[in-house]
């Protein structure tokens, strides 16, 4: 393992967690800052920060600025009560906004078609009792798989690295879904690719992406017969906590319009979307939930160490997406829907399983 692998998983969770907290966690004090380079190189190598100096300069700067801090024990002890009170009213304050923007929706106040998130609407009971599978990209995924789906004219939905496989397989889903952006990042040209093809009819898009993204950022509605719909998903912050992954409580949206709730992965927001729509059979397939094996998905995209990083907090992440889909399962089960597991082996034991190869003959 890395010598760095600790620094890499920790800039990794910069986005979801606080800095200073973090650098206490996985930086001694008599960490020496300027000598990172390499750590500096893996990052890029990863992918898992940007390539501008400017990041990193400023990433130093608060590294030692948090050093500096810890040697002076008062001055130490009243910045950490001050960013106590910061982190407690920016966490107020978010939930005030993200509720306010949630019993707008849910009161009509924004019923104009011009509303970005009113375009969901378009695909309420689009397919009332029918069926569908909803394609992950876990390593038991085979491209045979695919073809057969294609074969047997199957509505598919589908995410992320999928599009790597576009070039073996003349199977596309006609739903696809996408909303990290680190993956994003990472399959850019293949994304790009494939909506120059015309190869993704249905795009469900995490809102950050239409920003950050070079693909979809400045890519106009219908544009190569792409239809794309931006989610609005409903943050962690408001359901669940990352320090306790086996006491989350999860929940599951039946209405994407007001919002897809989190649930560690994609498909737990196309569940929500598939349910949405209408569908009473729904098939999960390469939806292994396991992350200790040699390949993590049915087409990589992950440098060698940031797959090393995801083994490392797999445990974490299979417990989120497993108490996810629990939550899932108590949904449906009330209101008469069937999911199903039709993945070959993983660690996902909470829906029925059936054999693929038997419900596709």
């Amino acid at each position: 393992m890395p010598i760095y692998i600790n620094r890499v998983k920790f800039f990794r969770k910069l986005d979801c967690e606080d800095f200073g907290k973090l650098a206490e966690q996985y930086f001694p004090p008599d960490t020496n800052i300027s000598n990172i380079s390499k750590f500096f190189r893996i990052l890029k190598g990863a992918g898992i920060l940007g390539t501008s100096k400017k990041i990193y300069r400023k990433i130093i700067n608060k590294m030692n600025m948090l050093l500096l801090l810890k040697k002076n024990k008062i001055i130490y002890k009243i910045f950490l009560v001050i960013k106590k009170v910061f982190i407690f009213l920016r966490d107020k304050i978010n939930r005030f906004v993200i509720w306010s923007g949630y019993l707008m929706r849910k009161s009509g106040l924004f019923t104009s078609d011009k509303w970005k998130w009113s375009k969901i609407k378009e695909f309420e009971n689009r397919h009332i009792n029918d069926r569908c599978f909803i394609v992950c990209t876990g390593p038991s995924l085979r491209v045979t798989d695919l073809d057969k789906l294609k074969n047997k004219n199957e509505i598919c939905f589908s995410m992320n690295s999928i599009v790597k496989l576009f070039t073996q397989t003349k199977w596309r889903p006609l739903y696809y879904g996408i909303n990290d952006g680190y993956v994003c990042k990472n399959i850019e040209p293949d994304i790009k690719k494939a909506v120059e093809n015309a190869d993704l009819p249905f795009i469900f898009l995490g809102k950050r992406l239409k920003k950050i993204s070079t693909v979809f950022n400045n890519l106009t509605d219908l544009k190569n017969g792409v239809n794309i719909t931006v989610f609005y998903s409903i943050p962690y912050i408001l359901t669940a906590s990352d320090k306790s992954p086996v006491n989350n409580k999860y929940k599951f949206s039946h209405n994407a319009y007001l919002g897809l709730y989190e649930g560690a992965s994609i498909t737990y927001r196309l569940l929500q979307i598939a349910v949405y729509m209408g569908f009473k059979e729904i098939y999960l397939l390469g939806c292994d939930c396991d992350y200790t094996g040699k390949n993590l998905h049915a087409a990589e995209y992950n440098t060698e160490d940031t797959q090393e990083l995801i083994r490392q907090r797999g445990a974490i992440n299979e417990t989120r997406m497993i108490n996810a889909y629990k939550a899932a399962k108590k949904y449906t089960d009330k209101h008469g829907i069937k999911i199903y597991n039709a993945t070959r082996g993983g660690k996902l034991e909470v829906f029925e399983r059936v054999d693929f190869d038997k419900i596709i003959k």
